[in-house]
């Protein structure tokens, strides 16, 4: 069709330029594609100055937008490690937040290794913590390693039927004493955590 030859063309464009004028100019035109779009894309705001407040339909069509752009992980990761290939690479959130603010770059495994274990090693300092917990928590980690749109909020137990097979929310709370709305909404903020409290500055 003329839509995909239009894409195979402007794909085509963009690595000539890749080519000829080098990475610098490949992190320019992401830079530039997020100045450009970052009041229309709702997405793309939230992932500028809220992450966590993205939801899982919202960071699936930012992934998209950018493919269409032309922008992927692995390309961007080795354009900002200097075009070296790379072990890590960086997921959209840290990309994008690479581009605005100049946070680390952090792949999506990393992002909710550290986060989880960040919450459990402050949760066993605290009286009645237990082991339930711990496991609760680490099935979380394992939801979210396994789908990079997923998204840690207390959606998940509505929309999520490995959660909702399991029970409802009264259920889940009971087992956090109260406070599961508190534990969730730490988990998120420590998920998108770009100072060195979250060792990564």
């Amino acid at each position: 069709s003329s839509f995909n030859s239009y894409k195979a063309f402007a794909y085509g464009r963009m690595l000539f330029c890749l080519k000829k004028y080098g990475l610098p100019a490949f992190i320019e035109a992401f830079n530039r594609w997020i100045r450009e779009n970052r009041d229309q894309v709702e997405a793309l705001r939230l992932a500028c100055t809220s992450p966590r407040d993205l939801t899982m339909s919202e960071l699936k069509a930012l992934r998209k937008q950018l493919s269409l752009a032309h922008f992927t992980e692995r390309q961007l990761t080795e354009a900002y490690t200097g075009g070296t290939k790379s072990d890590l690479t960086a997921d959209i959130i840290s990309l994008i937040r690479r581009a605005t603010i100049g946070a680390p770059l952090t792949s999506h495994e990393e992002r909710i290794h550290r986060a989880t274990d960040r919450l459990i090693a402050e949760l066993r300092a605290e009286p009645g913590f237990t082991k339930m917990q711990e496991n609760f928590l680490r099935k979380i980690e394992k939801y979210f390693l396994a789908d990079e749109n997923y998204v840690v909020s207390m959606q998940m137990f509505h929309d999520d039927p490995r959660f909702t097979r399991q029970g409802n929310i009264a259920h889940f709370d009971k087992l956090f004493g109260g406070r599961l709305a508190a534990t969730i909404d730490k988990l998120s903020t420590y998920l998108y955590d770009d100072t060195d409290g979250g060792k990564l500055a």
